[in-house]
């Protein structure tokens, strides 16, 4: 009896000369491609923020938000600031991105509006997975904190109604988030 089409195992079809090397090739190319866009932690990671890509130019982010405005922070980065923001059922009060020359957007400041801090709560945990704790969690300021593969964080304080997604491990950009936060707010307004 023969086995039904689906299951039928054939051998591998002979290459004619000159084809394998370009299969081979091929092959080889998107394997590569597949390793590069996959966190090498398997940690998940926020790729994005009210639909600003990390790494994307301020150019390309004001032409998606004209109606931003446009700031400088504590260490001189550009900025963008965008209020009264409504995304995933969330709304955010203020949105601040904070953009390299080079790296393009690295870091958001969002003040969520009262009310939306469990909402945010609640997606971050589906997105990136229960929060770290100990050493790493500031038990203080009940802050819940994440880290990404490539070094950068993401904190939610729900008491302070303040999410801080952090794409890098610059320490430029924590020293920024630490000057605005030790100025009485975010330094949002």
């Amino acid at each position: 009896m023969r086995a039904p089409r689906s299951w039928s195992v054939s051998g591998p079809r002979p290459l004619r000369r000159g084809r394998g090397w370009w299969y081979g090739g091929l092959l080889l190319l998107a394997s590569c491609s597949a390793l590069t866009s996959t966190p090498t932690h398997q940690q998940p990671y926020l790729r994005s923020f009210l639909g600003v890509a990390f790494g994307t130019s301020m150019a390309n982010a004001q032409v998606k938000y004209p109606e931003a405005t446009v700031e400088t922070s504590p260490l001189g980065f550009n900025c963008l600031r965008l209020e009264n923001q409504f995304g995933q059922g969330i709304r955010y009060q203020s949105v601040v991105f904070e953009f390299s020359d080079s790296a393009g957007m690295q870091l958001v400041l969002a003040e969520i509006a009262p009310g939306s801090d469990s909402l945010v709560l609640d997606r971050l945990k589906r997105l990136l997975g229960p929060p770290l704790r100990g050493s790493v969690t500031d038990l203080q300021s009940q802050s819940n904190v994440w880290l990404t593969p490539e070094g950068g964080q993401v904190t939610f304080n729900p008491a302070r109604n303040l999410l801080v997604v952090r794409n890098s491990a610059s320490s430029a950009f924590a020293e920024d988030v630490r000057l605005r936060l030790d100025h009485g707010s975010l330094v949002l307004k």
